[in-house]
C-alpha cells in the first residue's frame, strides 16, 4: 500500500485537530488568588465561647495569637503566640510560645513547638471567620470547627 500525500496531509489535519480537542478539553483548575493578609488582621472573638472563658484569635501582619480570658472578675488570660501563612484557602499556624498573665505579669511562658490547626482551611463571610482544621482530643484525629466573629482591627 503507498501512502500519498493527500492521505498525509489528512493524517496531519485529524492529528491537529484531534490535539486541539484533548487541549481544549482538558480543563485548568483557575487558581484561587491568595488572600491578602490585612483581610484577616484583627481581633476575631469565637462564636461559641464557653460559659467560663472567652476565646479570641488575633492577627497582625506577621503574628498569630490564640488567647484565653476568663470570664468573670479574674485579670488572668493565657495565649499561644507564633506565625501563620495563607495559601489559597489554606491556613498554616505554627505556635512557638505560650504564655499565661495574671495582674499583667508573666507568671508563665513556654517554648512550644510544631503546627496546630492541622490542615486548617479557612472561610470569610463579611466579619465571619470560619476555620476547619484537625483536632486530635483522644487517639485519633477528628475534624473540627470553629467560627469567629470580628470584634476590632
Amino acid at each position: 500500500m503507498k501512502i500519498t500525500d493527500v492521505t498525509r496531509v489528512k493524517f496531519a489535519v485529524y492529528a491537529l485537530l484531534l490535539l486541539v480537542l484533548l487541549v481544549s478539553a482538558c480543563k485548568k483548575d483557575k487558581a484561587r488568588p491568595d488572600v491578602e493578609f490585612n483581610t484577616l488582621q484583627g481581633t476575631w472573638k469565637d462564636r461559641e465561647s464557653t460559659p467560663n472563658f472567652n476565646k479570641f484569635l488575633k492577627v497582625t501582619q506577621d503574628s498569630i495569637f490564640l488567647m484565653f480570658k476568663p470570664i468573670g472578675n479574674f485579670n488572668e488570660e493565657s495565649y499561644f503566640s507564633g506565625t501563620y501563612n495563607i495559601k489559597g484557602d489554606s491556613l498554616k499556624v505554627n505556635f512557638n510560645e505560650s504564655v499565661t498573665k495574671r495582674d499583667n505579669k508573666v507568671i508563665s511562658k513556654i517554648k512550644i513547638y510544631g503546627q496546630v490547626l492541622d490542615n486548617a482551611t479557612f472561610k470569610l463571610n463579611n466579619n465571619i471567620l470560619a476555620l476547619k482544621y484537625l483536632s486530635y482530643p483522644a487517639d485519633a484525629p477528628v475534624v473540627a470547627r470553629s467560627t469567629f466573629e470580628k470584634v476590632g482591627y
